[in-house]
């Protein structure tokens, strides 16, 4: 279902934590419009699968007659005869809830698709991926279990099922430029039967699922009862999905909850039931069970189906679907108000979650009688919850109310390795910080002088002193201690770069002297940043000496990007140009990458000879070198790649990263717009401006400012996020207005 997030952008969506159902947008939330999902039908096309790869369809325990309701179990085997030629993609999840790489094809057509609503209602932009582990196919079959109720749900009769898959790839000639090539693949039929269930057969998989999650001997065991519960499908097992649903992203098996619910084909008893927790004191409701019921209302409403979509822009298919966002918007808004009259029946965590979600909507609620009530109830919220307060939505939630909490929180124990379901000292000492400066720098000072390794230098690094010699001592005694764990380590490297004196220089040097060209890397470059700072000319020779240190690690292959800001000085950008030609294709992919994050306008010139220098003579390594010239060249700070350029660029490079260009930033030239997406993880700015990503306001001030005059830039800006940032947009409006950008904000 929809989630609420920080980030307001077209492109980036917001990442769910739940194992299997990870994300999905809330596009109505901050008024995004979602394209519709559309694809051909891998069914229908005729697939040959090549003579040397193939895939195998079998049913778990050679069972072929099913009950309604039951879990149709399928194993896919891939394996292919040649060595070496195939690799596979091994993912067991995607963050759409349901993996993409497989269609289930079954005879008769015309079988329910469980997932359609969700999938197809125009209301939601669902990103699908996830991590893949990728494997080399060999003549041992790598082996899939899917379940085929996922795909369809099938009424009594006889069918024949088959899968198509696009796990597998060819992968591309050694030395050759260009990506794997997709192969898809078709597997062979299996039949089966499914037949009525029995009342009898249904109560007693409705108890044993029950008897699973609530008893189950581990997660595997209470998920596999959770998925009896979702697929059984019957009105007692509707109920029970709807009475324990209450979030997706802090709620175990809760996705499994909430699909059970909008799969179901009983579901005025799911509408019924979820509008009765509402009102229920005992029951939490989040952001994404009244969200779950609004899209049940709404699909369930003639109204509001909308025309087939034909894959190309369709003005009535949009108009259609506007008209269906804002009635969603009203459902939604309905919802919240009935919980907001609920609310002083909550009790326990059902009132804590229920504030939560109640603050997450501006509007729904008075937000100064909300906020002490939830401090009141800070200990009864998930932890997840409380540290998403604290990292992407305090301007929402938080206030001077929460000091008592921030306090409590930065003085608990460490948090390593720094868990999500374990308080963020980090996030909270930020935001004590911010609320009560003088306190807050004695907690970093002290942090500091105790490193735990869960607070990193992002946060102890912002105290604005150059120096601070009254650490110094103790920083020196941290990074010469032996046995410490490696995260508190590379903190106190990183402090002692950030804050340590020359006084500590003889000591660092001797320790950089004893360790170079065998260190991690993480505390080669913090040492390195610190003598560079201290010692200009010193740091410049072993940053040059570093490079050349490639027998033990691989340190030289991030040399200039562990550098960071240092990048900037004269002397690591002539180094950095001169890395432009090093043998190594990671050691230029870095150096051009630094480049164009942190050089000046004079190393534009040098990248743009290093690509031509590649396009004349190719290479077998040809390919990292020319994806880093080209994300420097398209993306640098210091230089603005306009369409003249983005054509010479497409001219220089192979044919897959044409394709990229003509499908990405020429596209995006073209129409006429571009996006300006900015969000803020705790309390640092991130954006992208088109082609261009940074971070805080004076770097995209002054990215802006290199835009030609009448650019035409939108920026989705709901009004709450506005208000609690109103100097940055402000800044952003005059940058517009100084160079003659239109920029328009949307709410």
């Amino acid at each position: 279902m929809p989630y609420s997030t920080r980030k307001y952008d077209l492109a980036v969506l917001p990442i769910r934590r739940d194992a299997v159902a990870l994300v999905a947008l809330a596009a109505l939330a901050v008024g995004l419009k979602a394209a519709p999902q559309s694809r051909p039908d891998a069914c229908a096309l005729a697939i040959q699968n090549p003579a040397d790869v193939s895939v195998q369809l079998s049913l778990k325990n050679g069972q072929k007659r099913f009950r309604e309701g039951e879990i149709i179990e399928l194993s896919l085997g891939f394996a292919s005869t040649t060595r070496n030629t195939y690799d596979f993609d091994a993912a067991n999840y995607d963050r759409s809830g349901r993996l993409d790489t497989e269609t289930v094809c079954v005879e008769p057509s015309g079988a329910r698709d469980p997932l359609d609503d969700y999938f197809r209602s125009g209301l939601f932009t669902v990103m699908s991926g996830g991590l893949r582990g990728i494997q080399v196919l060999s003549a041992r079959p790598a082996v899939v279990d899917l379940d085929l109720n996922e795909w369809k749900t099938l009424s009594p009769g006889p069918y024949r099922v088959r899968v198509t898959s696009s796990r597998v790839s060819r992968r591309a000639a050694a030395g050759a430029p260009g990506r794997d090539t997709p192969v898809p693949l078709v597997s062979n039929a299996v039949e089966i039967e499914v037949v009525p269930a029995s009342s009898d057969w249904q109560a007693a998989r409705f108890q044993a699922a029950i008897a699973a999650i609530d008893r189950g001997a581990d997660e595997p065991a209470k998920r596999r009862g959770a998925r009896a519960l979702r697929f059984l499908d019957s009105e007692a097992s509707t109920r029970e999905l709807a009475r324990r649903y209450w979030s997706v992203s802090d709620q175990p098996l809760g996705s499994e909850f909430m699909f059970g619910l909008i799969a179901s084909s009983h579901r005025q008893a799911a509408i019924d039931t979820l509008k009765g927790a509402i009102a229920d004191p005992a029951h939490p409701i989040s952001q994404q069970v009244v969200e779950t019921l609004a899209l049940l209302e709404m699909q369930s409403d003639p109204r509001y189906q909308l025309p087939a979509y034909s894959g190309a822009p369709d003005a009535a298919w949009s108009a259609a679907r506007d008209v269906k966002m804002v009635a969603y918007r009203v459902v939604v808004a309905r919802h919240l108000g009935e919980l907001s009259a609920a609310l002083d029946t909550k009790i326990g965590q059902a009132r804590a979650i229920s504030l939560n979600t109640l603050l997450m909507n501006p509007g729904a609620a008075d937000a100064t009688r909300l906020r002490p009530m939830l401090v009141a109830s800070w200990d009864l919220l998930p932890v997840r919850l409380r540290n998403e307060i604290l990292t992407s939505r305090w301007d929402q939630v938080g206030g001077a109310e929460l000091l008592p909490i921030l306090r409590g929180i930065v003085a608990g124990p460490p948090n390593r390795p720094n868990n999500s379901d374990q308080p963020n000292r980090g996030a909270a000492l930020v935001r004590l910080f911010a609320i009560a400066p003088a306190a807050g720098r004695e907690l970093i000072l002290r942090e500091i002088r105790n490193i735990q390794g869960d607070i990193g230098i992002s946060v102890l690094g912002r105290l604005p002193d150059r120096e601070l010699p009254e650490v110094d001592d103790s920083l020196l005694a941290r990074v010469l201690q032996r046995n410490v764990p490696f995260d508190a380590q590379v903190v106190a490297f990183d402090l002692v770069a950030r804050y340590a004196t020359g006084k500590a220089l003889a000591q660092m040097q001797g320790l950089y002297q004893l360790h170079r060209g065998n260190w991690a890397c993480a505390l080669q470059g913090a040492t390195l940043r610190y003598l560079l700072r201290i010692d200009q000319p010193y740091g410049v020779a072993q940053i040059a000496d570093s490079l050349q240190r490639r027998a033990i690690t691989g340190c030289y292959q991030g040399t200039f990007s562990n550098l960071q800001e240092a990048v900037a000085l004269p002397d690591i950008e002539r180094l950095a140009i001169a890395a432009l030609d090093d043998v190594s294709p990671e050691v230029v992919r870095d150096a051009s990458e630094a480049l164009g994050r942190y050089g000046s306008a004079a190393a534009e010139a040098p990248l743009w000879r290093r690509l031509e220098k590649l396009h004349k003579d190719g290479s077998v390594d040809g390919n990292m070198v020319e994806y880093g010239l080209m994300n420097a060249l398209t993306g640098g700070q210091a230089w603005f790649c306009d369409v003249p350029k983005l054509e010479r660029l497409r001219s220089l490079v192979t044919p897959s990263r044409q394709s990229e260009l003509d499908r990405g930033m020429i596209a995006e030239w073209q129409g006429g717009q571009l996006q300006l997406s900015m969000s803020w993880y705790i309390d640092r700015l991130s954006y992208s401006l088109g082609a261009y990503t940074g971070f805080g306001i004076e770097s995209l001030v002054k990215k802006l400012k290199q835009f030609p005059a009448a650019t035409h830039v939108i920026l989705l800006l709901p009004a709450d996020l506005a208000a609690h940032h109103q100097s940055e947009i402000a800044a952003v409006q005059q940058a517009a207005v100084d160079t003659g950008v239109v920029l328009e904000i949307r709410r």
